[in-house]
């Protein structure tokens, strides 16, 4: 309360008088929350004195495009951030030090080390820097920063602090660079508000332009965590609305040169095709320019938008983990680890990025399972992708996506490598009571879970017919093209494993589809002793969800190149 007074007339003594209740409840509280509180605190002393933290890094704004970003004798375990006001003033880069996080007292920057940056382009007006051990990363242009700085100051935010992971996680430290992996959930989880630019820092990319934001695996964890999300943008015609069948705004940030409008928003009217700019003071659609949307996804990604929106829609709710790693599926990251680093904290997993090589993404994979099972939570990854081909190492997830030109997500075919979004058929829909289990060390699945025996017969119901239509991995399965139909009367694989119900998302970007198949099934035929293999997915009707005949039983299902023989 003390603080938004503050806030309004800038009267000290209301300032002093918040600072004096957090100080006092921070000596009343466990230690965790004391650092919190304290925290808090110290970015509120900040405001009256910006000299009172304790700054680790300063180097004048005219200085920073001949002196990398390098830190000495600087302790782990630290948060840090810019200060956004020096910088916005042109003054200099000042980096300050935390022991706890201060929570939605910053905005975190979400970009792509490598996107819009044009060679031989002209350059900034105050030039560019580079930051030591930031490997494979575009020159960052100072004066995007500064853009940035003045954004998260200005009176919607009143923001003193910014953190980027460039400047804020020291590059060429792996033991600094883990530590801050394990929080950086958190990081974007408590931030005020998460800043996106989708080309990266080299330049700000007007709405027009495709970027492969959407298509980077650390982008969906800055997406889905933080409360709010905005996207930054080159633009130069003010204050104005974009509108489809539904509008949405966008704010002016520097005259003639930069806006912002909110994430989901775009996201939603990407998938629109052209839309309406209305400007002040009519506001008048009648002769308004039209722009395409294309900044965080064009037509060719309408995958990886709805199944971004699917996650953002879930946040916090039941369908949210089944949509992150839908999401997941569809980005790619230059080190294979990471894609799973990224996602752990959206789902309450923590592992320690030294464990593993960063090359290898099974392993940090089947720990991200393990972990999830053991805390009693559901395979949410099960059918997450049912037309893609099955992994031939962790036989309950598609295959996994390769990183293609200039940086998008493909997925490796029988026909060579495709697009996601022309392999993901439809992303929009979670599963609904999945089962629980146990994952081993080599990527077998064990669930307990209601089975039906299938044979191939000539004639039978249409009613209880399992050929999926849209699921190639049954068709080039060991089963054939055969249509094959339930048979109650047998106790022997092969088997359809009821996996839950296919709820479908509500959003008024896409209509409400109703099926006369709602429900999930994973086929799978005899592997070795005791083990199935997954040969694919259908969906299928209540008709043969009523049948007689099913028995739960454990079901352990291993993959291709660990079955017994």
């Amino acid at each position: 309360m003390w603080e938004e007074r503050w806030e309004r007339p800038r009267d000290e003594e209301d300032l002093q008088q918040a600072l004096q209740h957090l100080e006092t409840a921070a000596t009343f509280t466990e230690a965790v929350e004391s650092g919190l509180l304290l925290a808090s605190a110290a970015c509120l002393r900040f405001k009256i004195d910006p000299g009172v933290l304790k700054c680790i890094l300063e180097i004048p704004v005219d200085q920073l495009r001949s002196t990398p970003v390098s830190f000495s004798s600087v302790s782990h375990k630290k948060f840090r951030f810019i200060d956004a006001r020096s910088l916005a003033t042109e003054t200099s880069l000042r980096v300050l030090e935390f022991d706890a996080l201060p929570r939605h007292r910053y905005v975190a920057l979400s970009y792509i080390w490598r996107g819009s940056y044009i060679e031989g382009a002209e350059a900034p007006r105050l030039g560019t820097m580079t930051i030591d051990g930031a490997t494979g990363a575009d020159p960052v242009s100072i004066d995007v920063l500064v853009t940035v700085c003045k954004c998260i100051i200005s009176a919607s935010l009143e923001c003193d602090l910014l953190w980027i992971d460039g400047v804020c996680i020291i590059q060429n430290d792996d033991e600094d660079k883990s530590w801050q992996i394990q929080n950086m959930f958190d990081i974007y989880e408590y931030c005020k508000q998460c800043l996106i630019l989708p080309g990266g820092l080299s330049r700000l990319v007007p709405l027009t332009e495709p970027t492969s934001w959407i298509h980077r695996a650390w982008t969906l964890q800055e997406a889905v965590a933080p409360e709010d999300c905005m996207c930054l943008f080159a633009w130069d015609r003010g204050d104005a609305i974009l509108q489809s069948h539904f509008g949405i705004s966008v704010l002016e940030v520097e005259p003639g040169k930069s806006a912002r409008s909110d994430l989901r928003s775009l996201l939603m009217i990407s998938l629109r095709g052209s839309v309406d700019i209305l400007t002040p003071p009519s506001f008048s659609r009648k002769n308004a320019p039209q722009v395409e949307v294309k900044i965080i996804a064009d037509k060719s990604e309408h995958s990886q938008a709805m199944a971004l929106l699917g996650a953002i829609d879930h946040r916090g709710r039941e369908g949210m983990d089944n949509a992150v790693w839908r999401s997941s599926l569809t980005r790619v990251a230059s080190r294979a680890a990471d894609a799973v680093f990224s996602i752990m904290g959206l789902l309450d997993v923590n592992l320690n990025p030294l464990d593993y090589d960063p090359e290898d993404r099974k392993t940090p994979t089947i720990a991200l399972m393990k972990a999830i099972l053991k805390a009693g939570k559901s395979a949410e990854w099960l059918g997450i992708a049912p037309s893609m081909e099955i992994n031939a190492e962790i036989p309950t997830l598609p295959v996994f996506s390769k990183v293609g030109p200039r940086g998008s997500a493909l997925i490796p075919t029988a026909r060579g490598d495709k697009p996601i979004s022309d392999i993901m058929v439809d992303p929009w829909w979670h599963l609904k009571g999945a089962p629980r289990g146990e994952m081993r060390d080599d990527g077998s699945l064990t669930i307990h879970v209601k089975t039906l025996p299938i044979r191939q017969v000539r004639q039978s119901h249409t009613d209880f017919e399992i050929q999926p239509e849209v699921y190639p991995s049954w068709n080039r399965g060991p089963l054939g093209t055969e249509v094959w139909y339930t048979s109650p009367t047998e106790c022997d694989p092969p088997f359809i494993l009821q996996l839950g119900r296919m709820e479908r998302y509500l959003n008024g970007v896409a209509p409400m589809v109703q099926t006369t198949r709602p429900y999930l099934v994973m086929l799978v035929d005899k592997a070795g002793l005791g083990t199935v293999r997954n040969l694919g997915y259908a969906d299928v009707s209540q008709d043969i969800i009523d049948l007689d005949g099913w028995a739960e039983q454990n079901i352990v299902i291993t993959a291709a190149m660990t079955q017994e023989r």
